[in-house]
């Protein structure tokens, strides 16, 4: 019986290890039914967003604020919704996804000086189907656009907006280790480095 035990007990602890972090990663969903901060578990369906987590914003009665300086795998911004960085620090370990409506503002909000985004993925940004008139203006005004990844602004449909990432004041770095894509669907160009 001990021997039994003693073998499920090291079965267990060698597929706890193999698994890795898998079993760690959640996907969370901003319900934003209390506040406006990022930080409050009362905000989300399946607890604050960490490091090995997946995050998805959609649009709620409170917007996220980020009080805090905060770390995610993947970021979904969807149409509607909107974070504002807030002046902290924000590292995405994999994607960035930022999707834009006709209402205005949506998506990532950069304007305060110390705002800090580094993504190391890909950070695509979209407007909604055939929306014309989904505009980011005003929006990147200030702060710090780090992309370790590729790039991509388009639109979603021949009537959308093409303005789905318009920066006037953020600064965008792209200081990724490995090769980089960047495109932007207007002007149409693509640049690899």
């Amino acid at each position: 019986m001990r021997k039994s035990f003693i073998a499920f007990v090291w079965i267990v602890a060698v597929l706890g290890v193999m698994m890795g972090d898998g079993l760690a990663q959640v996907t969370t969903t901003w319900t934003g039914g209390t506040s406006s901060a990022w930080d409050d578990p009362l905000n989300w369906n399946n607890g604050v967003p960490g490091a090995a987590d997946n995050a998805i914003i959609n649009p709620a009665s409170f917007n996220p604020v980020l009080n805090v300086d905060a770390a995610v795998n993947d970021l979904t911004i969807n149409g509607g919704a909107l974070l504002t960085v807030n002046g902290q620090s924000l590292s995405i370990g994999g994607d960035l996804t930022v999707t834009i409506s006709n209402t205005n503002p949506d998506g990532l909000i950069m304007t305060a000086p110390n705002d800090v985004v580094t993504v190391e993925g890909v950070a695509t940004f979209t407007t909604v189907s055939n929306h014309g008139s989904a505009d980011s203006q005003g929006q990147f005004t200030a702060g710090l656009l780090r992309l370790r990844g590729g790039f991509t602004q388009t639109r979603n449909g021949a009537l959308a907006s093409q303005k789905s990432f318009v920066s006037t004041g953020t600064r965008v770095v792209c200081d990724g280790e490995g090769s980089q894509s960047i495109a932007f669907s207007n002007p149409s160009v693509s640049v690899s480095r």
